[in-house]
């Protein structure tokens, strides 16, 4: 295994969708949160040779100037995404995007 990371670039990165997409990276990769119901966690894919979940940085571009961490905020305050989640991906999604 190499230290190669593997880019994912969102357009719309501070959207409701790319910003869901953040948060439960980081909180699987925080160990705040199973794989469950990943499909391409499942053992049928294990010989693809797919890039391993903690080896994903997320990047992209958005006309908003929300901070990525405040636009999760909002959606845990919708219930899209639990407040528990946040303090285990603040990290993370103060970097990305």
């Amino acid at each position: 295994m190499t230290d190669d990371r593997t880019g994912l670039w969102l357009i719309g990165a501070r959207g409701s969708v790319a910003t869901t997409v953040a948060t439960g990276l980081a909180l699987i990769t925080a160990g705040g949160a199973a794989p469950d119901g990943l499909v391409t966690e499942q053992p049928e894919l294990a010989a693809a040779g797919l890039v391993p979940l903690d080896r994903i940085v997320i990047g992209g571009h958005d006309v908003s100037e929300v901070p990525l961490d405040k636009r999760a905020a909002q959606l845990a305050d919708a219930g899209v995404v639990p407040h528990t989640a946040l303090a285990l991906a603040a990290d993370q999604l103060d970097r990305d995007c």
